[in-house]
């Protein structure tokens, strides 16, 4: 059984979270070469595959109160699986 760490994670939700990370600042540098370094004509398809894979990675959302657990849609509602947190369509 994974131990829970202070704020209620384990350490394999934390390595997922720090991957999601360092894949974003990988992507983000790789492009930041790739326009410095290649030809345009080169260079567009690298940066337009990074551009889709940072919305990808950018589409997790971290809920507002105890910005631990990455919210999940529930048909109308936003659900935190880690403070039990929802939002309604309905709430402003």
């Amino acid at each position: 059984m994974p131990t829970a760490l202070s704020d209620g994670r384990n350490l394999s939700e934390i390595m997922e979270d720090v991957s999601r990370i360092e894949a974003r600042l990988f992507l983000v540098a790789f492009g930041m070469q790739a326009r410095r370094t290649l030809k345009p004509e080169v260079a567009q398809p690298l940066l337009d595959y990074i551009d889709k894979r940072l919305k990808e990675l950018s589409q997790v959302a971290i809920c507002e109160i105890c910005n631990v657990g990455e919210i999940t849609e529930e048909h109308c509602k936003l659900v935190c699986p880690n403070c039990g947190h929802a939002r309604d369509c309905s709430d402003p």
